[in-house]
Protein backbone atom coordinates (compact mmCIF):
# COMPACT_ATOMS: atom_id res chain seq x y z
CA UNK A 1 0.00 0.00 0.00
CA UNK A 2 1.51 3.48 -1.03
CA UNK A 3 1.73 5.90 2.21
CA UNK A 4 2.07 9.67 1.78
CA UNK A 5 2.12 10.91 -1.10
CA UNK A 6 2.05 14.86 -2.67
CA UNK A 7 1.25 14.10 -6.46
CA UNK A 8 4.20 12.44 -7.81
CA UNK A 9 2.72 11.90 -11.22
CA UNK A 10 2.72 15.76 -12.04
CA UNK A 11 5.78 16.51 -14.05
CA UNK A 12 7.77 18.80 -11.77
CA UNK A 13 7.33 17.25 -8.73
CA UNK A 14 10.88 15.99 -7.35
CA UNK A 15 10.13 13.40 -4.60
CA UNK A 16 11.96 10.36 -2.28
CA UNK A 17 11.07 7.00 -2.53
CA UNK A 18 11.07 5.23 0.62
CA UNK A 19 10.70 1.86 1.14
CA UNK A 20 10.58 0.71 4.85
CA UNK A 21 7.56 -1.83 6.58
CA UNK A 22 8.53 0.22 9.71
CA UNK A 23 5.97 2.55 10.00
CA UNK A 24 7.76 4.72 12.86
CA UNK A 25 10.70 5.30 10.91
CA UNK A 26 8.49 6.38 7.82
CA UNK A 27 6.80 8.63 10.39
CA UNK A 28 10.36 9.85 11.59
CA UNK A 29 11.67 10.40 7.65
CA UNK A 30 8.47 12.02 7.00
CA UNK A 31 8.65 14.40 9.60
CA UNK A 32 12.06 15.74 8.89
CA UNK A 33 11.99 15.66 5.42
CA UNK A 34 9.12 18.13 5.55
CA UNK A 35 10.87 20.29 8.15
CA UNK A 36 13.90 20.44 5.98
CA UNK A 37 12.70 20.03 2.33
CA UNK A 38 9.09 20.75 2.08
CA UNK A 39 9.40 21.04 -1.74
CA UNK A 40 10.68 17.60 -1.80
CA UNK A 41 7.82 14.84 -1.62
CA UNK A 42 7.97 11.50 -0.06
CA UNK A 43 6.18 8.44 -1.60
CA UNK A 44 6.32 5.70 1.18
CA UNK A 45 5.84 2.27 0.32
CA UNK A 46 6.18 -1.48 3.16
CA UNK A 47 8.21 -3.51 1.11
CA UNK A 48 10.06 -4.38 -2.68
CA UNK A 49 7.10 -5.50 -4.40
CA UNK A 50 5.18 -2.11 -3.36
CA UNK A 51 8.19 -0.28 -4.82
CA UNK A 52 8.10 -2.07 -8.46
CA UNK A 53 4.32 -1.68 -8.19
CA UNK A 54 4.73 2.27 -8.18
CA UNK A 55 7.56 2.01 -10.51
CA UNK A 56 5.57 0.09 -12.88
CA UNK A 57 2.60 2.20 -12.85
CA UNK A 58 4.32 5.81 -12.98
CA UNK A 59 2.13 7.91 -15.81
CA UNK A 60 4.64 8.46 -19.07
CA UNK A 61 5.96 11.83 -18.41
CA UNK A 62 5.95 11.71 -14.79
CA UNK A 63 9.37 12.19 -13.20
CA UNK A 64 10.83 8.85 -11.55
CA UNK A 65 12.18 9.79 -8.23
CA UNK A 66 15.07 11.69 -7.75
CA UNK A 67 16.11 9.02 -5.03
CA UNK A 68 14.86 5.43 -4.00
CA UNK A 69 15.48 4.85 -0.16
CA UNK A 70 15.18 0.77 0.96
CA UNK A 71 15.17 -0.58 4.18
CA UNK A 72 17.46 -3.69 3.93
CA UNK A 73 14.95 -6.33 6.14
CA UNK A 74 11.86 -6.31 4.23
CA UNK A 75 9.38 -8.70 3.90
CA UNK A 76 8.29 -9.93 0.70
CA UNK A 77 11.49 -8.81 -1.14
CA UNK A 78 14.29 -7.36 0.92
CA UNK A 79 15.90 -4.18 0.02
CA UNK A 80 19.31 -5.85 -1.36
CA UNK A 81 16.93 -8.13 -3.77
CA UNK A 82 14.48 -4.91 -4.88
CA UNK A 83 18.04 -3.03 -5.87
CA UNK A 84 19.60 -5.57 -7.60
CA UNK A 85 16.06 -6.19 -9.51
CA UNK A 86 15.74 -2.33 -9.76
CA UNK A 87 19.09 -2.04 -11.24
CA UNK A 88 18.69 -4.84 -13.92
CA UNK A 89 15.76 -2.36 -15.61
CA UNK A 90 17.32 0.13 -17.91
CA UNK A 91 14.66 2.75 -17.70
CA UNK A 92 15.73 2.97 -13.71
CA UNK A 93 19.28 2.36 -13.41
CA UNK A 94 19.82 6.05 -13.37
CA UNK A 95 17.87 6.15 -10.49
CA UNK A 96 20.54 6.59 -7.21
CA UNK A 97 19.34 3.84 -5.20
CA UNK A 98 20.81 4.19 -0.86
CA UNK A 99 20.50 1.35 1.28
CA UNK A 100 19.11 2.70 4.76
CA UNK A 101 19.20 0.08 7.87
CA UNK A 102 19.74 -0.40 11.21
CA UNK A 103 21.81 -3.26 10.47
CA UNK A 104 24.29 -4.69 7.76
CA UNK A 105 26.95 -6.62 7.41
CA UNK A 106 30.57 -5.56 5.82
CA UNK A 107 30.33 -8.54 3.16
CA UNK A 108 26.34 -6.72 2.12
CA UNK A 109 27.93 -3.07 2.14
CA UNK A 110 30.46 -4.49 -0.47
CA UNK A 111 27.78 -6.60 -2.17
CA UNK A 112 25.26 -3.25 -2.60
CA UNK A 113 27.55 -1.54 -3.98
CA UNK A 114 28.45 -4.34 -6.48
CA UNK A 115 24.85 -3.79 -7.36
CA UNK A 116 24.94 -0.18 -7.82
CA UNK A 117 23.57 1.58 -4.70
CA UNK A 118 25.47 5.07 -4.84
CA UNK A 119 26.09 4.52 -0.76
CA UNK A 120 24.70 2.48 2.48
CA UNK A 121 23.52 4.66 5.52
CA UNK A 122 23.03 3.37 8.80
CA UNK A 123 19.60 4.56 10.51
CA UNK A 124 20.45 6.73 13.42
CA UNK A 125 18.89 6.09 16.75
CA UNK A 126 18.57 9.74 17.69
CA UNK A 127 15.58 12.04 16.13
CA UNK A 128 18.24 14.49 16.36
CA UNK A 129 20.73 12.65 13.79
CA UNK A 130 18.32 13.03 11.36
CA UNK A 131 18.87 16.24 10.12
CA UNK A 132 22.05 15.81 8.72
CA UNK A 133 20.84 12.40 7.05
CA UNK A 134 18.04 13.97 5.72
CA UNK A 135 19.94 16.88 3.86
CA UNK A 136 22.30 14.84 2.53
CA UNK A 137 19.43 12.67 1.05
CA UNK A 138 17.75 15.68 -0.10
CA UNK A 139 20.79 16.91 -2.78
CA UNK A 140 20.13 14.23 -5.00
CA UNK A 141 17.27 16.07 -5.48
CA UNK A 142 18.89 18.62 -6.86
CA UNK A 143 19.65 16.98 -10.00
CA UNK A 144 16.48 17.15 -12.31
CA UNK A 145 15.28 12.86 -12.19
CA UNK A 146 14.74 11.34 -15.81
CA UNK A 147 10.85 11.42 -16.67
CA UNK A 148 8.88 7.45 -17.20
CA UNK A 149 8.42 6.63 -21.13
CA UNK A 150 5.39 5.32 -22.60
Amino acid sequence: MIGRCRNPNSQNTKYILYADDDMEDQDVFADMLNEIAPDVSLVTVNDGEETFDFLENLHPGSSFPCLILLDVNMPKLNGIETLEKIKKISRYRSVPVILFSTAINNNEIKNIFSLGAIDYVKKPTKYSEFESIVLRFVNHCEVVPPKAQD
